[in-house]
């Protein structure tokens, strides 16, 4: 055998071996960090329950796969206003019938879900599916299940429920802002800002549930501030703030002096006209 030919094997069987190494130690790196940044915290906890990285791994990658299968589909805009009118209303009515507005938001939330495409058959599955594109919320929606079958039983407290409220709100409002089309969940949390659960139609359901849209804004509707002052008259050159006229700084109804009209007197204001 030629020193040429065994030089040949030399180089191929190191080529091999190197594939070998890349195989068994690069892409199994590569898989691991795919996986860790897609399902975030879920991850770690798939890791705990099957005991090894591994195992944890294939459970997960098989997530991927069956989650490529589904058929998901975005929202129409009026589906998505029902929705978000559905919760709105399930908020207003959290004060006086707690318990009912858990169970009507997880039905609501189930419904969003199955019309998004998600399987809704067992909590296995639908976590399952969940956790590819919402591993961040999962948590939270696993906290709200265990709390609703415990207000079903009774067991559950008025601040547990509040709770239950704020983590299915986190879940539907990713559900709503990347699954409407032409939506960014920038767009739904826009939309969104003013209705976490408990507020009424808008504010958090620890503190202020029931409250009436606008309860907190700094304005009223007259243009006068919250302390019922009238805006300042505008200088010279600015246009007059609505409801004040631009000549003199007068609110509507006040008394002008009309144009040309001498100016009073002090003595004439304190005593009044002379008869």
């Amino acid at each position: 055998m030629s020193t040429g030919l065994i030089i040949a094997i030399v180089v191929i069987v190191l080529l091999v071996a190197a594939v070998a190494v890349a195989v068994a130690v690069i892409l199994p790196r590569q898989r691991t960090r795919h996986l860790r940044q897609r399902f975030g915290p879920e991850y770690d906890r798939a890791v705990q329950e099957h005991g090894s990285r591994a195992a944890a791994e294939r459970e997960l990658a098989a997530r991927e796969k069956k989650h490529a299968q589904l058929d998901l589909k975005p929202l129409s805009e009026p589906s998505r206003r029902g929705y978000e009118t559905g919760w709105a209303r399930i908020q207003e009515q959290f004060v006086d019938t707690p318990a009912e507005s858990v169970r009507e938001a997880h039905d609501l939330l189930t419904r969003l879900m199955t019309e998004r495409g998600y399987p809704t058959e067992d909590d296995d599955r639908r976590i399952a599916a969940l956790s590819v594109e919402h591993a961040g919320t999962l948590d939270r929606y696993r906290e709200a299940r265990a709390i609703s079958r415990r207000t079903g039983s009774g067991e559950a407290s008025t601040e547990d429920m509040r709770n239950a409220m704020v983590h299915y709100r986190a879940l539907f409002t990713e559900l709503l802002a990347n699954g409407t089309t032409g939506s960014t969940p920038a767009d739904a949390a826009g939309r969104s800002a003013h209705d976490r659960p408990g507020h009424g139609t808008g504010h958090h359901a620890g503190h202020d549930a029931g409250h009436s849209p606008g309860h907190d804004a700094g304005h009223d509707r007259t243009g006068r501030t919250d302390h019922g002052t009238a805006p300042p008259a505008p200088r010279t050159g600015e246009q007059a703030a609505p409801g004040v006229t631009a000549a003199s700084g007068t609110a509507p109804g006040a008394h002008a002096r009309p144009s040309g009209a001498p100016a009073e007197s002090d003595e004439h204001r304190r005593h009044g006209p002379a008869h």
